[in-house]
């Protein structure tokens, strides 16, 4: 199985010969990870707890890697063997007790390793001069009020989404953010059209954040209804 390190940010950690080594930042000095976030105001990020801004970071990481993690090759070497990877992370997170924590650690590695069949090892350490969220945000030029709240949907474009979105501004008074992975230029242009159309027929209540490649929104949304939960 081969063994993957992932040295984020600032952190750094003794690796051994047989471990392939990648270094990933999504800041300077050393940055080679761009994370943007668009479509978002003002008021939408103005209280947004240091655990949610680790999480971001946190999925940016792991997306990046499994792209740089080869699985073998387009030739399958070994008949497969090497398609299982050990991926280990060192990642400089504010909340470190958290993430740290028994609990949060099985989850996440369950998660990962449920969706990828590949063997995670997670580290976190404090980080020492962590960016602000604002970083990574283009904010909207448009602030509107925000008086009944937000609800936010994951929106792919697909006959599921976009009926949940519409039950949701029906049955509720509730402004809704439509949250949409960016993964292709032809997704992207039916996210755009839908989410247009749906913001004509309840104006004022809907924004639509579309989000890069660098962000894994599965698993952010998976970890976040858990942390609702509890």
């Amino acid at each position: 199985m081969p063994k993957w390190v992932f040295l984020c940010g600032d952190a750094d950690a003794p690796t051994r010969e047989q471990e392939i080594v990648w270094h990933l930042n999504l800041a300077e000095p050393g940055k080679n990870i761009t994370l943007r976030v668009g479509d978002i105001t003002r008021r939408m990020v103005a209280d947004v707890p240091d655990f949610l801004t680790d999480l971001l970071e946190i999925a940016a990481y792991i997306y990046c890697a499994d792209q740089l993690a080869s699985r073998g090759g387009v030739s399958m070497r070994s008949l497969g063997r090497e398609w299982r990877r050990r991926m280990r992370f060192i990642i400089p997170v504010r909340e470190l007790n958290l993430w740290s924590s028994d609990e949060i650690v099985e989850h996440l590695t369950h998660l990962l390793t449920f969706m990828s069949e590949d063997e995670y090892v997670f580290e976190f350490v404090a980080a020492r001069a962590p960016p602000p969220l604002s970083a990574y945000l283009n904010f909207s030029d448009g602030d509107e009020n925000d008086d009944n709240g937000m609800e936010v949907i994951l929106f792919s474009g697909g006959l599921d989404s976009l009926s949940g979105a519409v039950q949701q501004l029906m049955n509720s008074s509730s402004r809704l953010l439509l949250v949409s992975h960016r993964s292709s230029t032809k997704m992207a242009e039916r996210q755009n059209y839908l989410a247009g159309e749906v913001r004509n027929r309840f104006p004022g209540r809907v924004l639509h954040a579309r989000l890069g490649r660098t962000l894994a929104l599965n698993f952010c949304y998976f970890l976040v209804k858990r942390w609702n939960a509890n």
